[in-house]
């Protein structure tokens, strides 16, 4: 069988880019079945590991734009509005928020950047990598096309679904809410990625284990004991 190809979107050197356009999302409003106990709540170095994943947000966003999904009375919150819909469901009411408060004053964000609280080891320079890679292809799509409903509207690491970064635009409510009304293999952020235009960015230059999940007690235990991963 053919490799799959590699996508071959690079990162322009955009050092000058505004990152204030963006909401930062810690998506944390899952059960936590696997784990047996609330993974946001997880310590490390003295601190949760929800308090980690929202500071690299607020770091690259700022903290009046960073939100986590789910009840966490200590961040800037938002409950899911219909629960059980794993991290879909987190999506949908951030975005239906954002919509809704949007006023002359309050001006909707450009794009949206979801991080999932179970990814200790992603960096803070990853996530701007690929900020700054959905900034670089909108750019590319406004002057190559005159409608917007053209320009791309998700963007990924190749090979991952998150952390996912989102862009505003009209559709993007009606889309959810087709998924979420759906059956329940469409209620996913793959079947997302699918139905909105997704480009992907490659991690040659990104360590693998910065895309470890943390779903099991085994697995946080086999980052947490290994004394040669920087936390």
């Amino acid at each position: 069988m053919a490799e799959r190809p590699i996508p071959q979107h690079k990162l322009a050197n955009f050092t000058q880019d505004n990152l204030d356009e963006f909401l930062g999302v810690v998506l944390a409003g899952g059960k936590s079945s696997r784990m047996g106990q609330d993974k946001a709540m997880l310590t490390l170095r003295g601190r949760t590991l929800l308090d980690h994943q929202a500071e690299k947000l607020q770091h690259l966003f700022g903290l009046e734009q960073v939100f986590v999904s789910g009840y966490y009375s200590s961040h800037r919150f938002l409950v899911d509005e219909e629960p059980g819909l794993g991290p879909l469901g987190g999506i949908e009411t951030i975005v239906k928020m954002a919509q809704r408060e949007t006023s002359p004053n309050n001006i909707l964000p450009a794009f949206f950047l979801f991080m999932p609280v179970d990814m200790p080891l992603i960096s803070e320079e990853s996530l701007a990598k690929l900020a700054r890679f959905a900034q670089q292809c909108t750019r590319e799509d406004q002057r190559a096309k005159s409608s917007l409903c053209d320009n791309s509207e998700s963007f990924a690491f190749l090979g991952h679904e998150l952390p996912l970064v989102i862009r505003s635009h009209p559709t993007l409510l009606t889309t959810l809410n087709q998924l979420r009304s759906g059956p329940k293999s469409s209620r996913s952020v793959r079947r997302l990625c699918e139905c909105l235009k997704h480009k992907t960015l490659d991690t040659l230059d990104i360590p693998k284990i910065e895309f470890l999940n943390t779903n099991t007690l085994n697995e946080w235990r086999e980052i947490t004991d290994d004394d040669s991963i920087k936390l």
